[in-house]
Order: structure tokens, then sequence, then C-alpha cells
């Protein structure tokens, strides 16, 4: 595992942390190999402002906006992956780019709002 004074793996931690550790960190990477509908992981760090860095698939691509609020790399593609991390590093100032795209995320109520507005449509 590679060690350096900027890359750090910190383990797991509880979920009561996520709010302390998130603004904490730069970027997040989430390299799903599997469809995930819409990961939660993604809408917590842009709650915190936190720009992601994460696999090309599934539901991950309705919520990253390939250079725009983030990076997507091909699932299971290491070098891909070290690509998109190496220009964030090389070019930190994506990260700001990054940070003042990132879209506001849905309340729970206005979600839940929405898919009943949907089903009330759908059943009339």
């Amino acid at each position: 595992m590679v060690r350096t004074e900027k890359i750090r793996f910190m383990g797991e931690y509880h979920f009561k942390e996520i709010v302390r550790i998130l603004p904490e960190i730069d970027v997040m990477v989430v390299p799903s190999l599997w469809n995930e509908n819409s990961p939660l992981v993604i809408h917590e760090a842009f709650l915190a402002r936190v720009p992601v860095i994460a696999s090309r698939c599934g539901g991950v691509t309705e919520l990253i906006q390939h250079e725009m609020n983030g990076l997507l790399f091909e699932r299971g593609n290491a070098d891909d992956l070290r690509r998109a991390i190496e220009n964030v590093i090389q070019s930190p100032q994506l990260l700001e780019k990054f940070r003042q795209n990132i879209p506001r995320v849905k309340t729970i109520q206005e979600n839940t709002e929405e898919i009943i507005n949907i089903y009330n449509n759908l059943a009339n």
C-alpha cells in the first residue's frame, strides 16, 4: 500500500463521524465495481462540498459530470483511476472548479415528495 505525506488511508469510521471527517478531505474516491443506483456516499460528499472521483458505471454517471463536478474512470481500471488521481494532484485548482459545480442535494423530504408526485401522476 502506498503511503506518503499527501496520501493517507484512514480505515473505517463510525457513521456518526462523517460530519467531522468529510470536510477534512480534498477529494473522495468511489471505486465501485457494480452498477449502483445512487450511491449515498456521493450524496454525502456533495453535501460536504467534496469533489468525487468515481467509477463510470450505473447511477454514478447521473451524479458525477466528468470534469465538471468530479472525475470518472473506467470501472476496474487501476491505470485509469491512477490517471484521474494524478490529474488532480498535478492540477489542484480543478478541485475548486469541481466544488463550484457540485449540485444541490435534495432533502429526504423533497425526494419523498417527488416520488409521491411521480406515483400519483402515473396512477391517474
